[in-house]
């Protein structure tokens, strides 16, 4: 009968020797320890590399095939099962084949952590914790209220331009509709919004180990950069409008089919101007979790970025890259997204 060694990690077959039978190896495992675990290494790294580019295909091949279309069945099935492969799957794909050990320290190689802040969202177990003898996100009010003011201040503009919408609301609910009906609804409708916000979505999207920092720091900074972008952009584009239009013509993926800067800046009123903010930050965000939490977490993890500032920097051109394709064959729009996906 066959024998296994532990010493070698071989396997070993009776044979006669000299007329007695004796053990003789047939395998011997040669690899060692640290061998097996750089191959480990070296495949969880092709693997995170590949992961994204594969996504971005089934991705624009479903875009491109279904043509957005509400009615198209197999779109909404494919882009729920990406949906579920990017959120729960790959996650947990990637933790079992033991990546946890490459890249995280080992107080956090947890699946909890590796599905929550090891790819820059929340934790709703450290959201809910209890520290300093109250509820960990206690500790973080001023910020998490600064957050709800703000997002309540822009949910209230957006009441205000469907107001038609809330005045529906309010006769269907109550009989009649008035302004002080549809006041007393909108608060409602905000408070609402508040509570999901507070406990359910902030817990698990919302890193607090950097979030004072992102709200005192980083989120007036990327604001004002944004802005002074879209002001630059387009002035430039006012500038040389004319000869633009002409050179690229229309219904061209690059060409300028809305109107000039200066028509949509005349139509452009505060109270539109922060509906399209609001609607872009929640979508923006939304986009964010996606490329920032998988693409760039998983690109970066397939570069192994930390060897040198030029792989961080290829890292951040790659997700760049990514997040404009999804707006083919718009030229324009890939460029923008392209130029603030990198800077994100």
């Amino acid at each position: 009968l066959a024998m296994y060694d532990p010493k070698s990690g071989g396997i070993w077959i009776p044979m006669e020797r000299f007329g007695a039978y004796q053990y003789a190896p047939v395998f011997q495992n040669t690899i060692t320890p640290e061998e097996e675990k750089a191959d480990r290494l070296k495949t969880a790294r092709i693997f995170n590399l590949i992961e994204p580019f594969v996504l971005i295909i089934l991705i624009l091949a479903t875009v491109w095939g279904s043509g957005l279309k509400a009615d198209c069945c197999w779109m909404w099935v494919s882009f729920g099962f990406l949906a579920i492969w990017v959120t729960v799957i790959s996650p947990y794909i990637h933790y079992m084949d033991g990546e946890g050990e490459f890249f995280l320290p080992p107080e956090h190689r947890t699946l909890g952590y590796w599905y929550f802040q090891a790819r820059g969202l929340g934790n709703p177990g450290d959201y809910y914790s209890m520290v300093n003898g109250k509820l960990n996100f206690m500790n973080y009010w001023n910020e998490i209220k600064q957050l709800l003011m703000l997002l309540d201040f822009l949910f209230f503009i957006v009441l205000i331009k469907y107001e038609d919408w809330v005045s529906h609301v309010a006769g269907e609910l109550f009989g009649h509709s008035g302004y002080p009906l549809q006041f007393a609804l909108g608060i409602i409708i905000i408070t609402v919004a508040d509570v999901i916000l507070l406990f359910l979505v902030l817990p698990l999207f919302l890193r607090l180990d950097n979030f004072p920092y992102g709200v005192t720091k980083q989120f007036p900074y990327l604001t004002f950069m944004a802005l002074l972008l879209i002001m630059i952009t387009g002035t430039l584009f006012q500038l040389n409008w004319s000869w633009l239009d002409k050179a690229l013509g229309k219904n061209q993926p690059w060409s300028l089919v809305d109107p000039m800067p200066i028509k949509r800046a005349q139509n452009l009123t505060f109270i539109s101007f922060l509906t399209e903010w609001c609607w872009y930050a929640l979508w923006g965000f939304m986009q964010q979790v996606l490329f920032l939490g998988c693409f760039c977490t998983n690109l970066a993890r397939g570069l192994d970025v930390e060897k040198s500032q030029f792989r961080w920097t290829l890292c951040r051109i790659l997700t760049a890259m990514l997040f404009a394709s999804l707006h083919f064959p718009n030229f324009w729009l890939s460029l923008a997204t392209g130029v603030f996906g990198f800077r994100t």
